[in-house]
């Protein structure tokens, strides 16, 4: 299984929370294990990793710096959803562990019409 291409990020040195290509993240840190499960492991010392960005005032030049891996995806607008509720306070790894386990009640009953619709002579 390849590696996601975008990862929500959080810098604890300057409180925030970014998306981006998971291409910053150096080689030996490259693993999903990393990833942060709950909004308590932020404050631990543990599951840092060095990304690689690129300095805005000097142009070709990069820093190295620690980061923490909030979120793994493959799909860019998920991710900056995700950021805007982290930042909201919201828990996005529970909605994210609830996604895909059922359909809501609201698409189950389109479902249902748009069945009945079709089946009615």
């Amino acid at each position: 299984m390849a590696f996601p291409s975008y990862a929500l990020f959080y810098f604890p040195d300057s409180d925030i929370v970014k998306v981006d290509s998971t291409d910053i993240i150096l080689r030996e840190h490259r693993r999903a294990e990393y990833q942060v499960s709950s909004r308590e492991q932020l404050r631990c010392e543990e599951g840092y990793i060095e990304v690689r960005l690129r300095s805005r005032g000097r142009h070709g030049q990069t820093k190295i710096l620690a980061a923490k891996i909030l979120l793994l995806g493959d799909v860019y607008k998920d991710l900056v959803i995700k950021r805007d509720a982290f930042k909201r306070g919201e828990d996005i790894w529970k909605t994210t562990a609830e996604k895909g386990k059922k359909a809501p009640e609201a698409i189950k009953v389109l479902q249902n019409l748009l069945y009945n619709f079709t089946v009615l002579p």
